[in-house]
């Protein structure tokens, strides 16, 4: 049998996603593809197929579990069809979770500041953010302030037509200032 590299890396694709259905967590976690290049032709296997991926998770065990599998599972894969392969995970930001007690006082302080309707809970996200590294460090809350008013802020950040109410950026850094001197007491 001939290698065939792009079998190789849609078998690994598919065994990827068994791996994430395989296994559990109280957290969400994802692993996924969104890049693959094989440039072969009609009638040309390509000597390589690449793909790139996230694999994101709040949960750092099981992230270091699917680090290892995912090497495993290469490999695998790459021997089935008579490939090699070389793996690379890219260990990107820590997870994110804010400490709970500290949470808990900012959300009252914020509520003092600007009113029990203006303060909403975010479903738990998997954004990677370099706040991370600070969390692991020391207690920390990471909350998001809105940027929507006189018809601005409706498109998300990552867009070219993103644009926000400037009013917004003296409100959000006024709770900051009013977190620093509160949160303290």
């Amino acid at each position: 049998m001939r290698s065939d590299t792009v079998l190789a890396l849609i078998d690994f694709i598919q065994e990827a996603k068994i791996l994430q259905n395989s296994l559990t967590s109280d957290y969400p976690f994802i692993i996924a593809f969104g890049k693959l290049q094989a440039e072969g032709a009609v009638n040309v296997i390509p000597d390589e197929a690449i793909t790139h991926g996230t694999m994101r998770t709040f949960d750092e065990s099981l992230r270091t579990h699917i680090k290892e599998q995912l090497s495993i599972l290469a490999k695998k894969c790459a021997e089935k069809y008579k490939c090699t392969s070389e793996f690379e995970i890219c260990h990107g930001y820590p997870c994110l979770l804010n400490n709970e007690v500290l949470n808990q006082d900012i959300t009252k302080l914020a509520t003092e500041f600007v009113g029990e309707e203006n303060i909403g809970e975010l479903k738990v996200r998997m954004t990677a953010e370099d706040f991370a590294y600070y969390s692991r460090e020391i207690p920390s809350v990471f909350y998001r302030f809105g940027i929507e008013g006189n018809g601005k802020g409706m498109q998300s950040l990552h867009n070219p037509n993103f644009d926000l109410d400037e009013e917004a950026l003296l409100n959000s850094s006024a709770l900051m200032a009013w977190l620093a001197i509160n949160i303290s007491k």
